[in-house]
């Protein structure tokens, strides 16, 4: 029974909307190759809360290639004794000779500070696949790391990236999940009571 409640209040509880907090898109320097270690972006989120993460592929690099690439997010750089908040993988991101290709995650929102700086680190498995950027400092509020996480902030580098929140503290829950709610507290009341019998 206690199981059926949880379900419930879990079920009722979640909404998906998931929008675009930090965002770096000028996609002109292939920045960096997935052979090398210690490819990470700096950022500091807007919201409380940060679910999910993405960064570009270079155009025309390795074209046709496939791979997993990870996305982990971190509240300091991993050899800076950074802890590991969340972490998810696209599995089969292919490298495209024009146009734009993601490596898109999401996670199950982490709390965090806004305006702290996070870590997003990216790792991959085809070291044919490069992940773009930008020079001149196109992203203010971060810079990139590459090369055992060594920093580029004086050169005004940055990955082409995105991160994203849940937006749910403004969030109206709609129709069917307010019945939910409403039928899970009677539930709840009517157990209760016999309960107390």
């Amino acid at each position: 029974m206690k199981s059926f409640f949880l379900a419930l209040a879990l079920g009722s509880g979640m909404y998906a909307a998931s929008i675009v907090d930090q965002s770096q898109l000028t996609a002109t320097l292939n920045m960096a190759a997935f052979n090398q270690a210690g490819l990470a972006q700096s950022f500091a989120p807007s919201y409380s809360n940060v679910s999910g993460a993405a960064i570009e592929l270079t155009t025309g690099v390795g074209t046709g290639a496939q791979g997993d690439i990870t996305i982990s997010l971190y509240d300091n750089l991993p050899n800076a004794n950074g802890n590991l908040l969340a972490s998810a993988t696209a599995t089969g991101v292919t490298a495209v000779g024009s146009g734009e290709a993601w490596a898109t995650v999401y996670w199950t929102p982490v709390v965090v500070t806004a305006s702290n700086t996070y870590y997003l680190v990216f790792t991959g498995t085809n070291t044919q696949l490069a992940v773009a950027g930008a020079g001149d400092n196109p992203y203010a509020n971060g810079n990139t790391f590459a090369n055992d996480y060594s920093s580029f902030a004086g050169s005004g580098f940055d990955y082409t990236f995105q991160t994203f929140s849940d937006d749910s503290s403004s969030a109206t829950p709609e129709p069917a999940t307010s019945a939910a709610m409403v039928l899970g507290c009677a539930t709840l009341a009517f157990v209760r009571k016999r309960l107390s019998r």
